[in-house]
């Protein structure tokens, strides 16, 4: 099921306190003690996030689709999120 283009941006402005910058596309820096630790980007018509995109996002963000989706779906946290990140290393890009 492809989530919520709406829900995405939400968490990741709001929950992973993304740096936003808009222009052609909106990109999202995960900012950590001061450095960008992992970024992704959206196209700014996006409804849906399918599979394809769902997986490259979390690719960039450094964690595995599950955790992606669990953090959209506000069973995961930013500290919890960031921990993720530091326990899988492989996922990062």
């Amino acid at each position: 099921m492809p989530l919520d283009a709406r829900r995405v941006r939400s968490c990741l402005e709001n929950k992973l306190k993304c740096d936003v910058k808009d222009t052609d596309h909106t990109y999202f820096n995960l900012v950590e003690n001061g450095t960008v630790i992992a970024w992704t980007k959206m196209s700014h018509g996006s409804k849906e996030i399918g599979k394809p995109l769902e997986s490259k996002m979390a690719k960039q963000l450094g964690v595995s689709v599950q955790t992606f989706r669990d953090c959209v779906s506000c069973m995961l946290d930013r500290d919890n999120f960031i921990a993720a990140r530091q326990e899988n290393p492989n996922e990062s890009a």
